[in-house]
């Protein structure tokens, strides 16, 4: 299942006439580059498949309930900036949005949450459960 971490309404804007877009690739020390169609570049299969196996949803979910409303918004209001027309505040919010959300579907964030985020939620929640009253049971144990 491919996701995307670069959204296709955003790649087909570089495309050449033929619908192509040039992509690179470093293998081995060397660059190479080649012409794909938007939705054979920028995805890595299953990127969030760990994510959402963890929260115990279908592995497309995030995808498509999540960032596919974020994206379509946003494919809105770049239509919007490229027609030269003034965003509306609802406009305003789903570019910002957009652009807040493409550093967290990278490949690199994902990762470090795999490997860190568990951690980091737990101090999270521990330093939450410090401020407790004495007999309150913990985050963890209400779960």
């Amino acid at each position: 299942m491919k996701h995307h971490y670069v959204p296709q309404f955003l790649l087909r804007r570089w495309c050449n006439d033929a619908g192509k877009l040039q992509s690179f690739k470093l293998l081995n020390g060397r660059v190479f580059c080649t012409a794909q169609a938007p939705e054979y570049t920028g995805y890595e299969n299953a990127l969030y498949a760990i994510v959402a196996n963890r929260l115990g949803i279908d592995e497309d979910h995030l995808e498509r309930k999540f960032f596919s409303p974020i994206d379509n918004k946003a494919a809105e209001a770049l239509a919007q900036i490229e027609r030269h027309e003034l965003l509306n505040e609802d406009g305003k919010i789903a570019w910002a949005f957009f652009l807040n959300s493409l550093r967290m579907r990278q490949p690199d964030v994902l990762a470090h949450m795999r490997t860190e985020g568990m951690t980091m939620f737990k101090r999270f929640l521990a330093e939450g459960d410090a401020g407790l009253p004495n007999g309150w049971p913990s985050t963890e144990e209400m779960a």
